[in-house]
């Protein structure tokens, strides 16, 4: 998909689609179409030229995995991190260095990562365990 912001509803919907026919609550449902929403937006804003967003669903009776792809070139490298098993946090970054957006997905995903290749293939893989939770 073509990674513009208008195209961002689109992925929304496919987000709500997949929840909806997995039977997650609407709760999870809204919280994974936050956070992809999120995902997306930072990947846009990263991208210094054409960007196509990819968007790949892992789902299991034990947890849901998302992973955002962008294929172009970011604008800086982003820092591989990892965060969110076991009490971790984020480091502690200026608002310049790391975006808000991020720190969000963290807080609803129970881990996340970032990486990117030299290729200019970025990656923000996320997971949500369900642990019972998530379904009626």
């Amino acid at each position: 998909m073509p990674g513009l912001a208008q195209y961002v509803g689109v992925i929304r919907l496919a987000v709500a689609g997949i929840a909806s026919q997995t039977g997650y609550s609407f709760d999870l449902a809204e919280d994974l179409k936050l956070a992809v929403t999120e995902a997306c937006s930072y990947l846009i804003r990263q991208a210094r030229s054409e960007t196509a967003l990819q968007v790949d669903f892992d789902c299991t009776p034990e947890s849901v995995s998302i992973d955002v792809i962008s294929t172009t070139v970011a604008s800086d490298s982003p820092r591989e991190h990892t965060g969110g098993v076991a009490g971790d946090r984020l480091p502690d970054f200026a608002l310049d260095d790391f975006d808000v957006g991020l720190t969000l997905v963290e807080a609803l995903m129970d881990t996340t990562t970032l990486s990117s290749e030299d290729s200019g293939r970025t990656c923000l893989h996320m997971t949500h365990a369900l642990n019972g939770e998530g379904r009626p």
